[in-house]
């Protein structure tokens, strides 16, 4: 009898130690839970910083399971930070930041440094390339900063996406073209989501956390999640990339 608990006792050390190493070793987002981030660069405008906004989107995210929700604000936003994106191992990447097209082609992602003649070509100047002037109206004072375009994260960002990480682009023009979604998808993002029109900040808000409550809490698919949701000042519409996704649930999402 005492030889038999003994190889009782082993066997259940040795499960005990298996499940171990699957859920700490190999069940990726399952073990270590899910992580989104808020990258703010549109609270740069004191009237768009919108705390109620980010404690939604947290509430919603805690709910579906996501075990941390960060935040960077309007100081963060930094080129270094676009560089490094792809190798954060984000599942979701809320990008509340300014965006517009270049020429009606490129769409282009603002950062929040101010923008320099003289930073661009000492500080930046081997990756001058994929930077440009974005200009916009912060708090009724005509800014300029340096913009980074679809090229930057094709071809200098560090690393790259998980292979399921989803980006919604919730500024202007931030889906016109493709052409930053294709970008993002070049470096293995799973699907981007963005706007098709200029949008304005409460209305990109709002509509963000019905898609994030629809698609997270509701299990419905991206398609469903998306439906009818536009500024209803501009009437931009929030689309996404690429659209063979449009079945997809979050029930779904990570074994996609």
């Amino acid at each position: 009898m005492k030889r038999l608990g003994i190889v009782i006792i082993l066997i259940l050390i040795f499960s005990s130690l298996t499940i171990f190493y699957t859920l700490f070793f190999m069940g990726g987002e399952t073990s270590r839970g899910l992580s989104a981030v808020i990258i703010d660069n549109v609270s740069l405008d004191p009237r768009f910083n919108n705390e109620t906004f980010r404690n939604q989107v947290k509430t919603i995210l805690e709910q579906a399971n996501f075990s941390r929700v960060d935040y960077y604000g309007p100081n963060d936003v930094t080129i270094d930070l676009y560089r490094k994106l792809p190798s954060l191992g984000y599942n979701l990447i809320l990008l509340r930041i300014h965006s517009s097209t270049l020429n009606q082609t490129d769409v282009c992602f603002f950062s929040s440094e101010d923008f320099s003649l003289n930073v661009l070509y000492s500080k930046y100047k081997d990756i001058r390339q994929y930077l440009v002037k974005a200009s916009t109206t912060i708090a009724g004072e005509n800014r300029s900063f340096f913009g980074v375009k679809p090229s930057f994260f094709r071809e200098y960002a560090n690393g790259e996406f998980n292979g399921k990480t989803i980006i919604i682009a919730m500024g202007c023009d931030s889906l016109l073209t493709s052409s930053m979604a294709e970008a993002f998808i070049s470096k293995k993002a799973l699907l981007y989501l963005g706007w098709d029109g200029k949008v304005y900040p409460p209305e990109t808000d709002s509509n963000t956390i019905i898609f994030l409550r629809r698609f997270f809490l509701e299990n419905k698919t991206i398609g469903e999640s998306i439906s009818g949701l536009s500024d209803k000042i501009t009437y931009a519409e929030l689309d996404y990339f690429p659209l063979e996704l449009s079945n997809l649930k979050f029930n779904e999402w990570l074994g996609s």
